[in-house]
Protein backbone atom coordinates (compact mmCIF):
# COMPACT_ATOMS: atom_id res chain seq x y z
CA UNK A 1 0.00 0.00 0.00
CA UNK A 2 1.18 3.51 -0.72
CA UNK A 3 2.28 5.52 2.27
CA UNK A 4 -0.19 8.28 3.12
CA UNK A 5 1.26 11.78 2.98
CA UNK A 6 -0.56 14.70 4.56
CA UNK A 7 -0.97 17.04 1.63
CA UNK A 8 -0.05 20.66 2.10
CA UNK A 9 -1.95 21.53 -1.06
CA UNK A 10 -5.22 19.77 -1.78
CA UNK A 11 -8.17 20.17 -4.09
CA UNK A 12 -10.08 23.26 -2.95
CA UNK A 13 -13.30 21.78 -4.25
CA UNK A 14 -12.98 19.01 -1.66
CA UNK A 15 -13.98 21.37 1.09
CA UNK A 16 -16.96 22.88 -0.68
CA UNK A 17 -19.49 20.12 -0.13
CA UNK A 18 -20.32 17.93 2.83
CA UNK A 19 -23.52 15.99 2.14
CA UNK A 20 -26.39 16.97 4.41
CA UNK A 21 -27.17 13.37 5.37
CA UNK A 22 -23.69 13.07 6.88
CA UNK A 23 -24.31 16.05 9.12
CA UNK A 24 -27.64 14.61 10.21
CA UNK A 25 -26.07 11.23 10.77
CA UNK A 26 -23.31 12.63 12.94
CA UNK A 27 -25.81 14.44 15.16
CA UNK A 28 -27.74 11.21 15.73
CA UNK A 29 -24.94 8.65 15.69
CA UNK A 30 -24.84 8.14 19.46
CA UNK A 31 -28.38 6.75 19.45
CA UNK A 32 -27.15 3.93 17.21
CA UNK A 33 -24.60 2.74 19.77
CA UNK A 34 -26.73 -0.10 21.12
CA UNK A 35 -27.58 -1.22 17.60
CA UNK A 36 -23.93 -1.52 16.59
CA UNK A 37 -22.96 -3.18 19.87
CA UNK A 38 -25.45 -5.94 19.06
CA UNK A 39 -24.44 -6.13 15.40
CA UNK A 40 -20.83 -6.74 16.42
CA UNK A 41 -21.90 -9.91 18.24
CA UNK A 42 -23.35 -11.51 15.11
CA UNK A 43 -21.44 -14.08 13.11
CA UNK A 44 -19.85 -12.64 9.99
CA UNK A 45 -21.39 -14.05 6.78
CA UNK A 46 -19.30 -15.96 4.27
CA UNK A 47 -18.42 -13.52 1.49
CA UNK A 48 -19.47 -15.83 -1.34
CA UNK A 49 -22.82 -16.53 0.32
CA UNK A 50 -23.35 -12.83 1.08
CA UNK A 51 -22.88 -11.77 -2.55
CA UNK A 52 -26.15 -10.47 -3.97
CA UNK A 53 -27.48 -8.74 -7.09
CA UNK A 54 -30.57 -7.21 -5.43
CA UNK A 55 -31.65 -5.66 -2.15
CA UNK A 56 -35.03 -5.30 -0.49
CA UNK A 57 -34.90 -1.75 0.91
CA UNK A 58 -37.29 -0.43 3.55
CA UNK A 59 -38.08 3.27 3.55
CA UNK A 60 -37.93 3.92 7.29
CA UNK A 61 -40.17 6.99 6.98
CA UNK A 62 -43.03 5.49 4.96
CA UNK A 63 -42.62 1.78 5.71
CA UNK A 64 -42.58 1.00 1.97
CA UNK A 65 -40.39 -1.94 0.95
CA UNK A 66 -39.03 -2.05 -2.59
CA UNK A 67 -36.69 -4.32 -4.51
CA UNK A 68 -33.77 -2.70 -6.28
CA UNK A 69 -30.68 -3.94 -8.12
CA UNK A 70 -27.45 -3.78 -6.17
CA UNK A 71 -26.02 -1.39 -8.75
CA UNK A 72 -28.94 1.02 -8.49
CA UNK A 73 -28.89 0.86 -4.70
CA UNK A 74 -25.17 1.64 -4.43
CA UNK A 75 -25.56 4.50 -6.92
CA UNK A 76 -28.26 5.91 -4.64
CA UNK A 77 -26.00 5.54 -1.61
CA UNK A 78 -23.17 7.40 -3.34
CA UNK A 79 -25.61 10.19 -4.24
CA UNK A 80 -26.35 10.70 -0.57
CA UNK A 81 -23.04 9.85 1.05
CA UNK A 82 -20.15 11.32 -0.95
CA UNK A 83 -19.56 14.50 -2.99
CA UNK A 84 -18.29 13.88 -6.51
CA UNK A 85 -15.39 16.25 -5.78
CA UNK A 86 -13.83 13.55 -3.61
CA UNK A 87 -12.20 11.81 -6.59
CA UNK A 88 -12.91 8.64 -8.54
CA UNK A 89 -10.90 6.24 -6.39
CA UNK A 90 -12.48 7.56 -3.18
CA UNK A 91 -15.92 7.15 -4.71
CA UNK A 92 -15.10 3.59 -5.77
CA UNK A 93 -13.82 2.85 -2.25
CA UNK A 94 -17.08 4.22 -0.85
CA UNK A 95 -19.07 2.09 -3.30
CA UNK A 96 -17.30 -1.12 -2.26
CA UNK A 97 -17.63 -0.28 1.44
CA UNK A 98 -21.32 0.53 0.99
CA UNK A 99 -21.97 -2.69 -0.95
CA UNK A 100 -20.12 -4.85 1.58
CA UNK A 101 -21.97 -3.21 4.46
CA UNK A 102 -25.31 -3.78 2.72
CA UNK A 103 -24.46 -7.45 2.15
CA UNK A 104 -23.69 -7.86 5.86
CA UNK A 105 -26.96 -6.19 6.78
CA UNK A 106 -28.86 -8.44 4.36
CA UNK A 107 -27.42 -11.48 6.11
CA UNK A 108 -28.23 -9.95 9.50
CA UNK A 109 -31.84 -9.33 8.46
CA UNK A 110 -32.36 -12.76 6.90
CA UNK A 111 -35.50 -13.41 8.97
CA UNK A 112 -37.10 -10.09 7.99
CA UNK A 113 -38.94 -9.04 4.85
CA UNK A 114 -36.29 -6.43 4.03
CA UNK A 115 -32.49 -6.38 3.80
CA UNK A 116 -31.60 -2.82 4.74
CA UNK A 117 -33.34 0.45 5.55
CA UNK A 118 -32.94 4.07 4.48
CA UNK A 119 -32.36 5.06 8.12
CA UNK A 120 -28.87 6.55 7.88
CA UNK A 121 -28.41 6.52 11.67
CA UNK A 122 -27.99 2.74 11.56
CA UNK A 123 -27.75 1.80 7.88
CA UNK A 124 -26.88 4.09 4.95
CA UNK A 125 -28.26 7.17 3.28
CA UNK A 126 -30.01 6.41 0.00
CA UNK A 127 -31.33 8.88 -2.57
CA UNK A 128 -33.68 7.83 -5.34
CA UNK A 129 -32.99 9.07 -8.86
CA UNK A 130 -35.76 11.64 -8.43
CA UNK A 131 -34.18 12.91 -5.20
CA UNK A 132 -30.76 13.05 -6.85
CA UNK A 133 -32.13 15.04 -9.78
CA UNK A 134 -33.75 17.48 -7.38
CA UNK A 135 -30.44 17.79 -5.52
CA UNK A 136 -28.29 18.42 -8.61
CA UNK A 137 -30.66 20.08 -11.07
CA UNK A 138 -29.08 20.59 -14.49
CA UNK A 139 -25.97 18.64 -13.47
CA UNK A 140 -27.94 15.54 -12.47
CA UNK A 141 -27.70 13.57 -15.73
CA UNK A 142 -23.91 13.92 -15.96
CA UNK A 143 -23.42 13.26 -12.24
CA UNK A 144 -25.61 10.16 -12.24
CA UNK A 145 -23.83 8.76 -15.30
CA UNK A 146 -20.45 9.33 -13.67
CA UNK A 147 -21.55 7.54 -10.51
CA UNK A 148 -23.01 4.63 -12.47
CA UNK A 149 -19.78 4.22 -14.45
CA UNK A 150 -17.68 4.16 -11.28
CA UNK A 151 -20.02 1.73 -9.54
CA UNK A 152 -19.87 -0.59 -12.57
CA UNK A 153 -16.07 -0.60 -12.34
CA UNK A 154 -16.20 -2.13 -8.85
CA UNK A 155 -19.26 -4.32 -9.32
CA UNK A 156 -18.90 -7.55 -7.33
CA UNK A 157 -15.98 -6.32 -5.22
CA UNK A 158 -16.19 -6.80 -1.47
CA UNK A 159 -14.04 -6.08 1.57
CA UNK A 160 -13.33 -9.44 3.15
CA UNK A 161 -11.62 -10.74 6.26
CA UNK A 162 -10.69 -14.43 6.14
CA UNK A 163 -13.32 -15.05 3.47
CA UNK A 164 -16.10 -13.34 5.42
CA UNK A 165 -17.78 -10.07 4.49
CA UNK A 166 -16.40 -7.27 6.66
CA UNK A 167 -18.55 -4.88 8.67
CA UNK A 168 -17.43 -1.84 6.67
CA UNK A 169 -18.70 1.04 8.78
CA UNK A 170 -17.55 4.51 7.80
CA UNK A 171 -17.76 8.15 8.86
CA UNK A 172 -17.17 11.66 7.55
CA UNK A 173 -13.84 12.67 9.12
CA UNK A 174 -11.72 11.39 11.98
CA UNK A 175 -9.80 13.45 14.49
CA UNK A 176 -6.56 12.60 12.68
CA UNK A 177 -6.73 8.93 13.65
CA UNK A 178 -9.63 6.55 13.36
CA UNK A 179 -10.90 4.73 16.43
CA UNK A 180 -10.69 1.16 17.65
CA UNK A 181 -14.21 -0.28 17.46
CA UNK A 182 -13.83 -1.51 21.05
CA UNK A 183 -13.49 2.10 22.23
CA UNK A 184 -16.78 3.10 20.61
CA UNK A 185 -19.25 0.20 20.65
CA UNK A 186 -17.45 -2.42 22.71
CA UNK A 187 -16.74 -5.84 21.30
CA UNK A 188 -13.92 -6.27 18.86
CA UNK A 189 -13.19 -6.86 15.20
CA UNK A 190 -9.54 -7.25 14.19
CA UNK A 191 -9.92 -5.08 11.10
CA UNK A 192 -11.60 -2.11 12.81
CA UNK A 193 -8.42 -0.77 14.35
CA UNK A 194 -7.18 2.77 14.88
CA UNK A 195 -5.10 3.99 11.90
CA UNK A 196 -3.58 7.30 10.89
CA UNK A 197 -5.83 9.50 8.75
CA UNK A 198 -3.91 12.77 8.20
CA UNK A 199 -6.07 13.90 5.28
CA UNK A 200 -8.92 14.59 7.67
CA UNK A 201 -7.31 17.85 8.78
CA UNK A 202 -8.35 19.22 5.38
CA UNK A 203 -12.02 18.62 6.11
CA UNK A 204 -14.26 21.60 6.65
CA UNK A 205 -15.63 19.53 9.52
CA UNK A 206 -12.24 18.90 11.15
CA UNK A 207 -12.59 21.69 13.70
CA UNK A 208 -15.94 22.85 15.00
CA UNK A 209 -16.79 25.00 18.00
CA UNK A 210 -19.91 25.40 20.10
CA UNK A 211 -20.49 27.71 23.06
CA UNK A 212 -22.89 27.70 26.00
CA UNK A 213 -23.39 29.97 28.97
CA UNK A 214 -23.23 28.30 32.36
CA UNK A 215 -27.04 28.28 32.56
CA UNK A 216 -27.33 26.77 29.10
CA UNK A 217 -24.78 24.09 29.96
CA UNK A 218 -26.63 23.23 33.16
CA UNK A 219 -29.81 22.80 31.15
CA UNK A 220 -28.04 20.53 28.66
CA UNK A 221 -26.65 18.36 31.45
CA UNK A 222 -29.73 18.13 33.67
CA UNK A 223 -30.73 14.67 32.43
CA UNK A 224 -27.23 13.28 32.97
CA UNK A 225 -26.19 14.55 36.37
CA UNK A 226 -26.98 16.93 39.21
CA UNK A 227 -25.24 20.19 38.37
CA UNK A 228 -23.80 22.08 41.32
CA UNK A 229 -20.76 24.08 42.37
CA UNK A 230 -18.62 26.47 40.38
CA UNK A 231 -18.74 25.98 36.60
CA UNK A 232 -14.94 25.88 36.50
CA UNK A 233 -15.16 22.63 38.47
CA UNK A 234 -17.90 20.90 36.50
CA UNK A 235 -15.68 19.01 34.03
CA UNK A 236 -12.66 17.08 35.29
CA UNK A 237 -10.47 14.05 34.67
CA UNK A 238 -11.09 13.54 30.97
CA UNK A 239 -9.75 10.20 29.77
CA UNK A 240 -8.95 9.74 26.10
CA UNK A 241 -8.56 6.81 23.74
CA UNK A 242 -5.30 6.37 21.85
CA UNK A 243 -6.92 8.19 18.92
CA UNK A 244 -7.64 11.27 21.05
CA UNK A 245 -11.37 10.82 21.65
CA UNK A 246 -12.92 11.26 25.10
CA UNK A 247 -13.80 7.85 26.53
CA UNK A 248 -15.05 9.16 29.87
CA UNK A 249 -15.09 12.36 31.89
CA UNK A 250 -16.15 13.37 35.39
CA UNK A 251 -19.02 15.87 35.34
CA UNK A 252 -20.09 17.28 38.71
CA UNK A 253 -18.60 14.23 40.42
CA UNK A 254 -20.38 11.75 38.12
CA UNK A 255 -18.48 9.70 35.55
CA UNK A 256 -20.01 9.97 32.07
CA UNK A 257 -18.93 8.68 28.67
CA UNK A 258 -17.79 10.91 25.87
CA UNK A 259 -20.74 9.64 23.84
CA UNK A 260 -23.18 10.81 26.51
CA UNK A 261 -21.65 14.29 26.49
CA UNK A 262 -21.60 14.34 22.69
CA UNK A 263 -25.30 13.51 22.56
CA UNK A 264 -26.27 16.01 25.24
CA UNK A 265 -24.34 18.89 23.67
CA UNK A 266 -24.91 17.98 20.00
CA UNK A 267 -21.20 17.65 19.20
CA UNK A 268 -19.88 16.27 15.93
CA UNK A 269 -17.59 13.75 17.65
CA UNK A 270 -16.24 12.72 21.04
CA UNK A 271 -12.83 14.27 20.32
CA UNK A 272 -13.51 17.47 22.23
CA UNK A 273 -12.01 19.88 24.75
CA UNK A 274 -14.04 22.06 27.10
CA UNK A 275 -12.89 25.44 28.41
CA UNK A 276 -14.70 27.92 30.65
CA UNK A 277 -14.01 31.66 30.68
CA UNK A 278 -16.11 34.72 31.44
CA UNK A 279 -19.28 32.67 32.11
CA UNK A 280 -18.97 30.92 28.75
CA UNK A 281 -18.16 27.29 27.96
CA UNK A 282 -16.32 26.81 24.67
CA UNK A 283 -16.17 23.27 23.29
CA UNK A 284 -13.68 22.64 20.49
CA UNK A 285 -14.32 19.45 18.53
CA UNK A 286 -12.14 17.54 16.07
CA UNK A 287 -13.60 15.31 13.36
CA UNK A 288 -17.13 14.45 12.36
CA UNK A 289 -18.71 11.11 13.22
CA UNK A 290 -17.96 8.02 15.30
CA UNK A 291 -14.45 7.65 13.88
CA UNK A 292 -14.58 3.91 13.15
CA UNK A 293 -13.56 2.39 9.81
CA UNK A 294 -13.29 4.34 6.57
CA UNK A 295 -12.94 8.11 6.82
CA UNK A 296 -14.52 9.71 3.77
CA UNK A 297 -12.34 12.82 3.86
CA UNK A 298 -9.33 10.62 4.53
CA UNK A 299 -10.24 8.51 1.50
CA UNK A 300 -10.49 11.65 -0.62
CA UNK A 301 -7.02 12.75 0.49
CA UNK A 302 -5.57 9.33 -0.30
CA UNK A 303 -7.22 9.35 -3.73
CA UNK A 304 -5.79 12.80 -4.47
CA UNK A 305 -2.38 11.44 -3.47
CA UNK A 306 -2.62 8.62 -6.01
CA UNK A 307 -3.95 5.72 -3.95
CA UNK A 308 -6.30 3.21 -5.55
CA UNK A 309 -9.66 2.21 -4.10
CA UNK A 310 -8.12 -1.08 -2.93
CA UNK A 311 -5.28 0.71 -1.14
CA UNK A 312 -7.74 3.07 0.53
CA UNK A 313 -9.94 0.25 1.79
CA UNK A 314 -7.03 -1.91 2.96
CA UNK A 315 -5.66 1.04 4.91
CA UNK A 316 -8.85 1.71 6.82
CA UNK A 317 -9.86 -1.95 7.29
CA UNK A 318 -6.70 -3.46 8.76
CA UNK A 319 -5.77 -6.89 7.46
CA UNK A 320 -8.66 -7.10 5.00
CA UNK A 321 -8.63 -7.99 1.33
CA UNK A 322 -10.54 -6.29 -1.46
CA UNK A 323 -11.47 -8.75 -4.16
CA UNK A 324 -14.09 -9.56 -6.73
CA UNK A 325 -16.08 -12.38 -5.24
CA UNK A 326 -16.74 -15.35 -7.49
CA UNK A 327 -13.99 -14.46 -9.95
CA UNK A 328 -10.87 -16.49 -10.53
Amino acid sequence: MKKIICLSVFLPALLLLTPLPLLKKDAKAVSAGVFYSELLKEEAPNAQNALTETFMVKNHETGEIFEISAEDYICGVICGEMPLSFGDEAIKAQAVAAYTFACVRKASNSTKNYDITTDYTVDQCYLSEAQAREKWGNSATDNLQKIRNLVKEVSGYMVTYKDTAALTVYHSASAGKTQNVSDVWGGDLPYLRSVESPGDVLSESFISTVQFTADEMAQKLKNLCSVSGEPTEWFKNAQKTQAGYISQITVCQKTLTGSEIRAALGLKSTAFEINFFDNLFTITVKGNGHGVGLSQYGAAAMAANGSSFKEILCHYYTGCEVKKIGSN
